[in-house]
């Protein structure tokens, strides 16, 4: 699915040009899906920083109690 994405992002006819940037057509479709991608992504990076730091945190507390 995410190669299909990335691909339909390059089709169809050029809407407008931003700061030399072509946005075509696909591109407008596709960006609802990048977005999402984008947004779970970071969900995923925030979950694994919280685990690491509780685990961290639960090591350095067994390590004070001996």
């Amino acid at each position: 699915m995410l190669v299909v994405t990335l691909l339909t992002s390059c089709v169809g006819p050029t809407l407008f040009t931003i700061g030399g940037y072509n946005i075509t057509l696909g591109s407008v479709v596709t960006i609802p899906i990048k977005k999402k991608v984008v947004e779970e992504l970071k969900e995923r990076e925030y979950n694994e920083e919280s685990i690491r730091e509780d685990t961290k945190e639960t090591s350095e507390t067994r390590g004070s109690s001996r």
